[in-house]
């Protein structure tokens, strides 16, 4: 093309066609600026299509993150539900309502959950790197979520380590022969007897009541975070679809 126009630019300049050669001269750089343009489009194209892969191989990953999140939550849920179920049958035990012996399990009373966030530890600045506006206000708001679950369970746990445990072992309810004694044997880390006598006690019963309180805490924010997570996977399906 470039070498057309130049034997055309020579014949009119030889024959002196002035007014023809400039406008062959602007037509060439018409045609120059043309292919440039349609390569830095063909560039912009390119990259933004490159763009749109990293971003959707970015959500594909934080999409299997938030459902290993989800599947955890419904289990750390159904060991809160066990847990709870233990502090409503101690409340009955102490209001003569029910026997010791319907509790199957007293020793959760004094059990914990070991909760982390996968989707925290992975992706602690996810949201960042995501250019839709819309979906990255609607991780940011679930990263809210994720941030007030951990502080709910800091204060489920705290209580636990720092009141029930101690609580017990201060009034001689512990077994030591649960860890020292023949580990194969099956028995109890409370002393039952000398347990459902301290259950009777005032005193526990604010201990029930602030463990209890915490736990059901941290029910209402696993609950909560539980929806936005499905909502937070549907958003991302529909962009990556």
């Amino acid at each position: 093309m470039i070498s057309i126009f130049r034997k055309l630019r020579k014949s009119l300049l030889s024959e002196g066609k002035t007014l023809r050669y400039v406008k062959y001269a602007v037509g060439e750089i018409v045609l120059v600026m043309i292919g440039i343009l349609l390569a830095l489009q063909v560039n912009i194209w390119n990259e933004t299509r490159k763009a749109q892969i990293a971003q959707k191989e970015l959500l594909s990953n934080f999409l299997e993150d938030l459902n290993a999140d989800s599947a955890e939550f419904v289990e750390y849920l159904d060991e809160l539900a066990q847990i709870i179920g233990v502090h409503e049958k101690l409340y009955g035990v102490r209001k003569g309502i029910l026997s010791s012996t319907v509790i199957e399990k007293p020793q959760l009373l004094r059990g914990s959950i070991r909760y982390s966030s996968i989707v925290l530890t992975n992706n602690p600045d996810f949201a960042a790197l995501i250019k839709d506006k819309e979906l990255r206000k609607e991780i940011l708001d679930y990263f809210r979520l994720l941030f007030r679950l951990d502080n709910s369970y800091l204060q489920y746990d705290k209580v636990v380590k720092e009141v029930v445990r101690p609580y017990l072992a201060e009034n001689l309810s512990l077994n030591e022969d649960f860890l020292f004694d023949n580990p194969n044997e099956e028995k109890s880390p409370l002393m039952m007897d000398h347990f459902y006598e301290v259950i009777k006690r005032d005193d526990f019963g604010q201990v029930l009541f602030e463990t209890n309180l915490k736990a059901r805490e941290l029910v209402t924010v696993f609950e909560n975070t539980l929806k936005a997570n499905a909502q937070l996977q549907e958003s991302i399906r529909k962009k990556i679809l």
